[in-house]
């Protein structure tokens, strides 16, 4: 089966993913545990129209990015835009307008990125730390509490948001708490 190329083109700069204003992923599940997590530039949403998706109590879903797994089910999502950011760790098939697509062309994995951590809303303690297969700096809004250990980072908010920029690709990320997460080209 022939590949759909779902990542930024060298030339354009307009992946396939991008060329229509919705899409959907799908991430199926081969039996044995795989994790997964994304990011769009666009706006994304869990899609149980797709087929049969389990976007339960292990699915974490924000505006712009989802972290979660699957077994032997599939979950399933609509998005706008690009996915500027793809992990998989176990073996899962990865649909994007119901093609087949390697999972790990998914992404740019040269671009800056910004990620934001906004404890302005439940205004109560959320930790967080996350690890990116590329650089990492603190953004605008990451305070002296926060740390970045090369291409790890961890920190707290409370009442304030923290930002990062980061290239590559997150491959690891835990959240305890109800801040919100977004991504920024």
């Amino acid at each position: 089966m022939a590949e759909p190329d779902s990542s930024p083109k060298q030339n354009s700069g307009e992946s396939k993913a991008s060329k229509k204003t919705e899409h959907t992923l799908e991430i199926e599940g081969a039996g044995s545990k795989s994790s997964y997590s994304f990011a769009v530039d666009g706006q994304v949403n869990p899609n149980k129209r797709l087929g049969r998706f389990d976007t339960g109590d292990d699915t974490f879903v924000g505006d712009n990015w989802v972290s979660g797994f699957v077994v032997r089910y599939s979950d399933g999502f609509t998005f706008t835009g690009s996915i500027i950011a793809f992990t998989l760790e176990g073996d899962a098939t990865v649909r994007i307008d119901g093609e087949e697509v390697d999972p790990n062309t998914l992404g740019d994995s040269e671009q800056q990125h910004t990620l934001v951590i906004d404890g302005q809303t439940p205004k109560k303690p959320t930790s967080y730390s996350f690890t990116v297969d590329g650089s990492l700096t603190k953004g605008s809004h990451a305070d002296m509490d926060d740390t970045v250990n090369k291409s790890s980072a961890c920190g707290t908010v409370d009442g304030y948001q923290d930002s990062f920029q980061f290239s590559g690709q997150i491959v690891q990320f835990d959240i305890d708490g109800d801040a919100a997460i977004s991504f920024e080209k």
